[in-house]
């Protein structure tokens, strides 16, 4: 990783680069598509399929009025809850007078967080 020097081929190449570099963050993981958007954005937002069940976030805020930073706050935790299930129907085709008992397999089930099913109703 290169901060402050031209990598590209070219005429300049290996050039030092003259300028300001602010706002700069390094992460221990790769940022997904949608978190690089956001942020260019300014948008606080995570991504509902970039959290898992039981993960914990924090936010830290630092205020700058263009002279200094105040100290940071860090918020409380927010703990990721469950996931909806979701139930996708089925067509049955019957007699007019028939009986039908319907069973789970009438039905697309699918848990996003892997919970299994406490009830069925």
């Amino acid at each position: 990783m290169f901060i402050g020097k031209d990598t590209a081929a070219g005429a300049h190449a290996g050039d030092p680069f003259i300028g300001k570099l602010d706002q700069i963050e390094i992460f221990d993981f790769a940022l997904s598509e949608n978190q690089v958007v956001y942020m260019v954005n300014g948008q606080t937002t995570i991504a509902s399929d970039e959290t898992s069940k039981d993960e914990t976030y924090t936010v830290a805020v630092t205020l700058n009025d263009g002279l200094a930073d105040s100290a940071t706050v860090i918020s409380a935790g927010v703990t990721i809850g469950n996931s909806v299930p979701s139930c996708t129907g089925n067509t049955i085709t019957m007699n007019e007078d028939g009986t039908y008992l319907f069973d789970e397999t009438d039905f697309e089930m699918n848990d996003d967080d892997g919970d299994l099913f406490d009830k069925i109703q």
